[in-house]
């Protein structure tokens, strides 16, 4: 058989030609050794050709994102995993516990702006950023 000839599995065959490693072609590029990674891949691109395209993607982030937003958000003391648990009850009644746990806004409860929330971290590589406004409770 042609394709599993003594001349296709000698180690001193494959010497003199290149060599395909394993992963994609594109995995490893040296041109861009020791620079910052860098993604063009914002929200709206990450839907359009990724959420649209693939519908296994829409069903991986929608089932991510309601996973976590089934989880209340928890702060700890000094941000430790293994601090005291702070309750809303001890900062601020404008704190950010009352916001993502209770009602984000009018439009909103907090479980559809955290699915919100964890879908976008999960579709864009830039993060998400949540602003209160004062005075629009």
């Amino acid at each position: 058989m042609a394709w599993n000839s003594p001349e296709t599995k000698s180690h001193q065959m494959a010497a003199g030609r290149a060599t395909v490693g394993p992963g994609a072609p594109i995995a490893h590029t040296p041109g861009l050794a020791g620079q910052p990674y860098r993604d063009q891949w914002d929200i709206e691109r990450a839907h359009k050709e990724g959420m649209q395209k693939v519908t296994w993607v829409a069903r991986c982030v929608d089932a991510i994102a309601g996973n976590q937003a089934r989880l209340p958000i928890v702060l700890r003391k000094d941000n430790s995993p293994d601090g005291e648990i702070v309750t809303s009850k001890r900062v601020r009644n404008d704190s950010i516990l009352n916001i993502l746990n209770t009602k984000a806004n009018i439009g909103e409860n907090s479980f559809i702006f955290r699915y919100r929330l964890s879908a976008q971290l999960l579709m864009g590589t830039r993060g998400a950023f949540i602003e209160k406004i004062r005075g629009r409770d």
